[in-house]
């Protein structure tokens, strides 16, 4: 079974989760929370990059698998610290 995600949903989430709040990390619980919340930020970036279908990633405007997406993609967080960026490497042979 998949979950099946489109271009819409994804920036919803990716308005939500840039919308939350930050606040200093006080303790254990605040740590996992905030890497919780970079986590999500990074597989929905990764997720609006990706556009095909793949494995268990199902693009509902993209159902075929692209050869020239069979890659990796690395992601950080921006100088700002909250915005995600990615970056392609190169397709697998």
């Amino acid at each position: 079974a998949s979950v099946v995600r489109d271009a819409a949903g994804l920036t919803r989430l990716s308005t939500t989760l840039s919308r939350a709040k930050v606040r200093a990390v006080a303790g254990r619980r605040d740590f996992e929370d905030v890497a919780l919340a970079v986590t999500a930020r990074a597989v929905t970036a990764a997720a609006l990059a990706r556009t095909e279908s793949r494995g268990c990633h199902h693009r509902e405007e993209h159902p075929q698998t692209v050869a020239e997406q069979a890659r990796s993609n690395v992601l950080r967080l921006a100088d700002d610290q909250n915005s995600v960026l990615v970056e392609a490497l190169a397709a697998v042979v």
